[in-house]
């Protein structure tokens, strides 16, 4: 699970910095077309949901198990 949340943590990384690089080029020049920054501004968002999805996985894994199970049986 560790594996599955660096590699989305890396895409939101990668996600956030186009959109850096997009919002400066547009803010240089306003007149452009915003397609190319909204299409990055909803790649970050799908990208941070990805993630806090993953981890959400994550710690419901954990918390399932034996000893972090309030509802487990312990001998």
């Amino acid at each position: 699970m560790l594996h599955m949340i660096d590699d989305n943590l890396e895409a939101y990384r990668r996600a956030v910095e186009t959109r850096a690089k997009a919002e400066v080029n547009w803010y240089n020049d306003p007149d452009t077309d915003t397609t190319e920054l909204r299409a990055c501004r909803e790649e970050e968002q799908l990208r941070l949901d990805g993630l806090k999805s993953i981890i959400g996985m994550a710690i419901r894994e954990a918390a399932a198990e034996e000893p972090h199970n309030p509802f487990a049986i312990n001998g």
